[in-house]
């Protein structure tokens, strides 16, 4: 939550994270509130809402309900949607309501398992994160109930992880199936755009895995550990595509995971850009703006999953509005979403990088492809370069 803001909305929450996540797998998602968790999410979060159905639903928490523990209603109300719609599977996230009921969702779960037959899963939600620890979660759940050990073909393959709308534009995913095409890997999953359970069954099939945004790394790093897979972190934006695709053919011949392809170097006599928002995206946009003399970049990440990320003169974790705006003195260049120049600047040069998890669908009109040359494109139409 935003500790000092004035200016800024919060971020998308941990259950929007939880349903944008699991959205396309075929599962029902029941976010266990009375009903603000869900219209929040339907209509400011999720850009799939109106032209691909999904079972998210909400528990419809009473007031009564909440004051007495009625937990017997939620696994009934459960138990009877699953029987009537048939999901291949169920999770349930929490609230913060729910949270402050001690509600015990992990038992509920496994009540519902057990009458139904079908896997059910509880993602430790409350309300209160953002939507990169609800979607960091629900990967992880998803893949621990699912995915199997899987024979490798010859050909080298590659799972792309970290994909939801909330970080992933439309025209970017596009851009990116395209490029996992061009450069030599098959492509064995995406996580969890275009995908469904036979998908994630097959998680292990993969070479090496493409961390595409943090909520993705929790799930790289499970992979790892639990197949052997490496992975590598990075958006191909600019000439970075290319270092990252030699960095992915490294990892796939090696077994050797690696941030390190996000790892900057700062040029002195170079200008200063700062970075404001998700982790991945932003060290990826530092990277492909060096070659264009923005050598000294700096990204403040106000989510969560920043650690293996950032480095020293980064700063993650805080949301505080005062900070911000300091951060955003004396520099060349300001990169993020378009709201972020309520705190910026007037005078400084702006590259707006609309993100749904921020600013919902307000400037999805506006959304840039960067992918190679498509960045060239964007900085000289904005007049940057």
């Amino acid at each position: 939550m935003n500790d000092c803001a004035s200016l800024l909305p919060t971020y998308a929450s941990d259950t929007s994270g939880v349903a944008s996540a699991l959205y396309e797998l075929g599962g029902m998602t029941v976010i266990h509130d009375a009903s603000g968790c869900n219209s929040t999410y339907s209509t400011f979060d999720e850009p799939r809402w109106y032209d691909q159905e999904s079972l998210v639903v909400i528990s419809a928490l009473t007031e009564s309900d909440a004051v007495l523990g009625n937990e017997q209603k939620l696994i009934d109300d459960c138990l009877e949607q699953a029987r009537l719609l048939k999901p291949k599977f169920l999770s349930l996230a929490n609230s913060p309501l729910a949270m402050l009921m001690g509600c015990d969702m992990e038992a509920i779960a496994n009540q519902i398992e057990r009458e139904l037959g079908i896997p059910c899963f509880a993602i430790a939600s409350n309300g209160i994160h953002s939507y990169v620890a609800g979607a960091s979660q629900a990967f992880v759940a998803i893949a621990n109930r699912f995915a199997r050990p899987c024979q490798r073909s010859e050909e080298k393959s590659l799972n792309l992880l970290g994909l939801t709308p909330l970080d992933i534009g439309k025209n970017e995913l596009s851009e990116l199936l395209r490029w996992s095409k061009s450069f030599g890997f098959r492509r064995n999953a995406c996580v969890a755009q275009h995908c469904d359970l036979s998908h994630i069954e097959r998680l292990g099939a993969a070479h090496v895995n493409l961390v595409l945004s943090s909520t993705g790394l929790p799930l790289a790093k499970a992979l790892a550990e639990r197949f052997g897979t490496p992975y590598v972190t990075g958006r191909p934006y600019g000439l970075f595509a290319e270092q990252l695709a030699e960095a992915l053919w490294q990892a796939a011949d090696s077994g050797q995971s690696s941030t390190k392809t996000l790892a900057r170097g700062q040029k002195p006599q170079s200008l200063r850009v700062a970075l404001v928002g998700e982790s991945v995206t932003m060290a990826s946009m530092a990277r492909a703006l060096a070659p264009y003399g923005y050598g000294q970049s700096r990204i403040f990440c106000p989510l969560e999953g920043w650690e293996a990320i950032l480095g020293e003169k980064d700063l993650g974790g805080v949301e505080n509005e005062d900070t911000l705006a300091d951060f955003l003195k004396d520099c060349d260049l300001i990169v993020g979403d378009p709201l972020y120049r309520l705190v910026a600047p007037v005078s400084c040069p702006f590259l707006p990088l609309p993100h749904a998890a921020f600013s919902g669908r307000a400037y999805l009109s506006v959304e840039h492809s960067l992918i190679q040359q498509g960045l060239e494109d964007v900085l000289v139409r904005e007049g940057i370069c």
